[in-house]
């Protein structure tokens, strides 16, 4: 038989061992931890981060979808950059439309959510190649990256 006995008080939270070095934001945030948690301005701050694709979804449905992800609990929404979506001939960059990451980045703020952009250029999102562009496979020139 198996006992569970949580009436003990647990430890108080530390931050021995953790050194991050300077942690203010130019806004003023800071962001630090301790034992239990990552802290924001101090406070315990847990994120819940949900996936959102930018350049999958037409512009115009970005913040109606947004907000639909942040009433469901998520407070951090990670995208991918897709090379793939934005360089599809070969120095022919595309920002615009639902391609747009700077309107993409001030609608999340608009509504309240932090970003965590995932970069490649290798993107593990379902994306053909990986991410690379078809251009740059054709050219043999993946090795080059």
């Amino acid at each position: 038989m198996l006992t569970l006995d949580a009436s003990a008080r647990s430890p108080a939270a530390g931050s021995a061992g953790f050194k991050m070095g300077t942690a203010t934001a130019p806004g003023g945030h800071t962001l630090t931890l301790d034992s239990r948690s990552l802290l924001r301005d101090g406070q315990p701050w847990l994120l819940i981060s949900g996936e959102f694709h930018f350049a999958r979804c037409p512009a115009s449905e970005w913040r109606d979808e947004l907000l639909k992800i942040k009433a469901g609990g998520v407070s951090m929404i990670a995208s991918y950059i897709f090379w793939i979506h934005h360089e599809e001939v070969e120095g022919t960059w595309d920002w615009t439309g639902q391609r747009d990451l700077r309107k993409f980045l001030e609608t999340c703020q608009e509504v309240g959510l932090n970003v965590l952009l995932r970069i490649g250029p290798w993107c593990h999102g379902e994306v053909r190649n990986g991410g690379f562009p078809n251009w740059l496979q054709k050219n043999g020139r993946r090795q080059g990256v």
